[in-house]
């Protein structure tokens, strides 16, 4: 479970739901100026230095830029070592997701091992039907 200040956590939950509404309704003005608020918000964490590794997945879970999701979450991996009870899971599933479309299949099979066993020892079924989902992608 992570461990992220109640706070920061409403506040990220609220842009990445009005960004999620926004692509749902395919209103890119208001996805770009939720983008922008996120990655503000990210920037601002980051100033500090000690912006929590949940803020840093959910920027490269938003981030259409491949190459920088892969770097965010590398960053979020690494910095959640300093936030104890972060789990990694999400961030090893989703980068490897990111190395794969990447072409990086080696690399990305890596972390898909690491995510798929940390969600199974967590119990998180979603995660581990994304992992199921992420290894029949490479079957295919």
């Amino acid at each position: 479970m992570t461990n992220i200040p109640r706070e920061l956590y409403d506040h990220v939950f609220d842009i990445a739901t009005a960004m999620t509404r926004a692509s749902e309704e395919e209103d890119w003005v208001a996805y770009n100026a939720s983008f922008g608020e996120l990655r503000a918000l990210f920037e601002s964490e980051q100033s500090t230095g000690r912006v929590h590794p949940a803020l840093t997945e959910t920027f490269a879970d938003y981030t259409d830029e491949p190459e920088r999701a892969i770097e965010l979450y590398r960053l979020a991996l690494a910095d959640s070592q300093a936030f104890p009870g972060e789990h990694t899971y999400t961030k090893h599933l989703s980068l490897a997701e990111r190395l794969i479309d990447s072409g990086r299949v080696a690399e990305g099979r890596e972390h898909l091992e690491l995510g798929r066993k940390e969600a199974e020892e967590a119990g998180d079924a979603f995660w581990i039907e994304e992992s199921n989902r992420l290894t029949q992608t490479l079957v295919a």
